[in-house]
């Protein structure tokens, strides 16, 4: 039996607008800029973009982080909070590919759909997914124009999953 509760959508969607709003606050600054390690080199997808690297006036060599790099970044540090990272058919990124679940719902918004959402079992645990589009950003056009893509067009979504279990633990429920 499940009850699914108004808190995992919740949860799902509070990720979801503030990766939104992160990801348009990346995009109108061009990207931020962090020093390059081992753990943040230049990212090879913006191999074209002007100024991918620069070197501050003391020597210290800074990369360009876009939305995306960013979004993955910061998911990549906290394993306990939800899970989230952008997707799309044609992905400039090979990691942004998506699983089944997620390229029904990219068909979905193909076809006029603003939002896809499901309980799914993984191998992992029981999650809340949620999906929603994303339309091109005036800041993301030179990275996508190759591709056909133009400011305002469907060319991807953000996935979130939100784990159940901690709502089961916390709150008692079934799942």
């Amino acid at each position: 039996m499940l009850i699914l509760r108004l808190e995992n959508a919740e949860g799902a969607a509070t990720a979801y607008a503030k990766d939104a709003l992160y990801r348009r606050w990346n995009t109108q600054h061009g990207g931020v800029y962090a020093p390059v390690t081992a753990a943040t080199p230049p990212n090879p997808y913006l191999v074209d973009v002007p100024e991918r690297e620069i070197r501050t006036p003391s020597g210290r060599l800074l990369t360009l982080l876009n939305h995306a790099y960013m979004i993955r970044q910061v998911y990549e540090m906290d394993g306990n909070g939800p899970e989230g990272h952008l997707v799309a058919s044609r992905p400039l990124n090979p990691k942004n590919l998506p699983d089944a679940w997620e390229n029904r719902a990219l068909a979905s918004f193909a076809a006029g759909k603003n939002e896809s959402f499901a309980v799914m079992d993984t191998k992992e645990r029981r999650e809340f997914r949620l999906m929603r589009p994303l339309k091109l950003l005036r800041g993301c056009v030179p990275c996508h124009e190759a591709q056909g893509f133009k400011e305002g067009d469907i060319y991807g979504a953000m996935s979130i999953a939100v784990d159940m279990a901690p709502m089961k633990q916390t709150r008692g429920l079934v799942c």
